[in-house]
């Protein structure tokens, strides 16, 4: 049975989790990190798949998103770096402490496999396995699309940051609303090389991802019109002493008319998990 939890950050700031504990021996322990704006739901299935298949797992909202939101996003001061800083390494410290003597993974969706260079207790992850984590780099998008990538990033986030106080994403469908710093520092980040690059030195003092050294799959849709194979490499690029490896899926080798940027987690599209548990079962306690 699953159950919420919450986790207690390094400056107090509270965030909602669902821990989903393995069926029978507990294999490996995982730490499943959302996607901007995606809820922890969202990935409820997925997480009850991997503790179907041995694996105990814990999902939760990063702050200023979902049940880790304050009651005023208008008030919510948080930034994306606050995710990799603060919010990842508190989850990994209590799934942990949940779930001690095993191995820890990380699973990242988009935002959440991009982030890994800024937790302090890195090295206590085996393994990560991402999907669609990439620069999002816009010069790098394809027309059409990339008219509409510059429109979001340079148009409409400043128009909703000003018009609502936040980033308001309902309106086009790209998940629950984050705070309006979370919003400008995505739109900075989107238009530079090397997404988090962007800010090494500068609004980030501090990072690792020059020592990371544990291995990473990056796995990403061939119809991912976002992480596409451009700006799935320039990630990769960020992380050059660990054990990269990049896998390509293509829908029409699955059967599927289209993955994109989120398929991957939606339970209609569950038979493309099986990626997961292959580059588990890869490591041992």
């Amino acid at each position: 049975m699953s159950e919420k939890i919450n986790i207690i950050c390094s400056d107090k700031r509270k965030l909602s989790a669902i821990v989903f504990p393995a069926k029978g021996m507990t294999k490996a322990a995982i730490l499943v990190a959302c996607a901007t704006g995606m809820r922890k739901e969202f990935y409820a299935s997925f997480c009850e798949f991997l503790s179907d298949n041995g694996y105990s797992v814990l999902c939760f909202d990063f702050r200023g998103v979902g049940e880790s939101a304050l009651k005023s996003l208008k008030e919510d001061p948080t930034e994306i770096i606050d995710w990799g800083v603060k919010d990842m390494p508190a989850a990994l410290d209590e799934l942990i402490k949940l779930f001690p003597n095993t191995g820890y993974h990380l699973i990242g969706h988009s935002a959440g496999g991009q982030l890994t260079g800024l937790m302090y207790n890195n090295d206590k992850l085996t393994s990560q396995f991402n999907f669609a984590s990439s620069t999002g780099q816009v010069s790098n998008l394809s027309y059409p699309f990339k008219l509409k990538g510059i429109f979001f990033l340079k148009v409409f986030i400043p128009l909703s940051n000003v018009m609502f106080g936040y980033t308001k994403l309902e309106l086009v469908k790209m998940g629950a609303s984050i705070p309006k710093r979370v919003g400008s520092q995505w739109s900075k980040w989107c238009s530079s090389t090397g997404y988090v690059k962007a800010s090494i030195g500068k609004e980030i003092k501090k990072h690792y991802y020059d020592k990371l050294n544990h291995d990473i799959l990056w796995l990403y849709a061939a119809d991912d019109t976002i992480a596409n194979a451009r700006n799935v490499k320039s990630m990769v690029q960020l992380h050059s002493k660990n054990s990269n490896e990049t896998k390509e899926i293509i829908p029409q080798d699955n059967k599927m008319k289209s993955i994109g940027h989120m398929g991957f987690f939606k339970k209609r599209n569950s038979n493309l998990w099986r990626e997961a548990l292959d580059w588990l079962a890869k490591y041992k306690k």
